[in-house]
């Protein structure tokens, strides 16, 4: 099992390397950041998952109501940072 380091962003769907350059990555993600509290089997734990956008699109396709999609015009401001 592949261990992220602190310095680079592994997908948790496929194990592979997103591409950096300069300390920036290159290439769009999605994290998932989940605080469990009480009333779950996880309480007090914090997972994270990181997909790249072939691995999230793979995922979504599996779900029984899909994501909601709308058109975003505002510029990205560093959210995956």
């Amino acid at each position: 099992m592949k261990k992220p380091r602190e310095d680079h962003l592994i997908c948790n769907g496929c194990g592979r390397t997103l591409r950096q350059e300069n300390g920036i990555c290159r290439e769009d993600f999605v994290r998932i950041v989940k605080k469990w509290g009480y009333f779950s089997n996880k309480d007090m734990q914090k997972h994270t998952v990181i997909l790249c956008e072939e691995c999230y699109d793979v995922w979504t396709r599996h779900l029984m109501v899909p994501p909601t999609v709308e058109e975003d015009t505002e510029p990205l401001i560093a959210e995956n940072a």
